[in-house]
């Protein structure tokens, strides 16, 4: 809350909670409601970056899935953005 506006870019990733996982939203762990909230309240109106290259498994998703797959991960980054900017 005190960086507030200066913060340009985040890094967003979500978390099985015992380890590095690089997961999307919604994944893991993290409240995102609560996240969101708080970024709404700093007056965030930076970049968000998503960490989305581990949250399938190239072994096991077919092909022709993985843009729809993508696709979803866009309407979150879109979902983020309309709550943090109301």
């Amino acid at each position: 809350s005190k960086l507030g506006k200066r913060i340009k870019t985040l890094h967003i990733q979500d978390t099985c909670g015992t380890e590095d996982s690089h997961l999307m939203p919604y994944t893991g762990l993290i409240p995102w409601a609560q996240v969101l909230d708080a970024l709404k309240d700093a007056g965030y109106q930076g970049n968000i970056n998503f960490e989305d290259g581990s949250s399938y498994n190239k072994k096991f998703l077919p092909e022709e899935l993985i843009p729809e797959f993508l696709r979803h991960n866009v309407e979150i980054g879109k979902y983020f953005r309309k709550v943090i900017r109301g």
